[in-house]
């Protein structure tokens, strides 16, 4: 952990996962926005940037719900509130980043 590469590495899998579920959302239509920080990520239902908490309630929970319960269906289980962070490891895999993306893929269809 000490190491600088370390990090580095974790920031890239955490800037791969983000890109790519933004990049489905906006394919299926799907007003998203996600902080993110290194190993860290919050996805909202909601268009434009969440800065605080009256615009993250601006979100919509309900497709968040929706959201979370197709994801439980291939294996991936988030955290069950819009307000609450993913947390990504170095054990994660391109192969896991890459299912993961292709599973919000399929929930935001469905949703």
């Amino acid at each position: 952990m000490k190491s600088p590469k370390v990090y580095r590495d974790l920031e890239k899998k955490t800037r791969v996962l983000t890109r790519g579920i933004l990049e489905r959302g906006k394919k299926r239509g799907i007003p998203l926005s996600i902080n993110q920080a290194t190993g860290l990520s919050t996805l909202f239902f909601t268009e434009g940037p969440v800065t605080d908490y009256a615009t993250a309630k601006r979100s919509d929970t309900k497709r968040f719900a929706r959201f979370f319960m197709q994801m439980m269906e291939p294996g991936i289980y988030l955290p069950p509130s819009q307000f609450e962070a993913c947390f990504l490891s170095l054990a994660h895999t391109k192969k896991d980043l890459d299912q993961t993306i292709e599973a919000c893929d399929q929930a935001f269809q469905k949703i």
